[in-house]
């Protein structure tokens, strides 16, 4: 028997909401927490500082994704033809 349950986004931020976890921050930690990861403030200066220098420029909407798309179409194709050999 296969019990299916509709769950709307409402539901959903509720939840969130109720934990003190909407925001993106809250939640990251919230993970390290449960998950024994211990960092110091030290390493999360020094993730944010290599954030900062990881900007790429897009002249349009999608262009960023296309060009993913296209790297790995190309990356998939060529380890299909390494395989067959």
């Amino acid at each position: 028997m296969v019990l299916q349950v509709e769950t709307w986004y409402t539901g959903i931020y509720n939840i969130l909401k109720k934990r003190c976890l909407t925001t993106a921050k809250a939640r990251l930690e919230w993970v390290g927490k449960v998950s024994g990861e211990i960092t110091t403030q030290d390493e999360r200066t020094r993730d944010k500082e290599k954030a900062k220098k990881n900007h790429v420029e897009a002249n349009y909407a999608g262009q960023l994704i296309g060009h993913s798309l296209c790297w790995l179409l190309k990356r998939n194709r060529k380890n299909r033809s390494s395989s067959y050999r």
